[in-house]
């Protein structure tokens, strides 16, 4: 996956010790070359699952 020219904003995060280490093994197993770039995918992935396992709303009609 291609990562943004340009990355406009930063987030700083602690994580225990065992969840940096199933990061860092997730970055290992995809052969990805850093370690933030491990951390967007599995964002992504998480907000994925969690977009699909929310029950779709229908959109709200007119003067509602």
């Amino acid at each position: 996956m291609a990562r943004p020219k340009s990355m406009d904003t930063r987030k700083i995060v602690s994580l225990p010790a065992e969840l940096a280490q199933r990061v860092e093994d997730f970055r290992f197993g995809r052969r990805m070359k850093t370690e933030a770039e491990a951390l967007r995918r599995l964002i992504e992935i998480g907000l994925d699952q969690e977009e699909k396992a929310q029950p779709k709303r229908e959109p709200a009609e007119p003067g509602q």
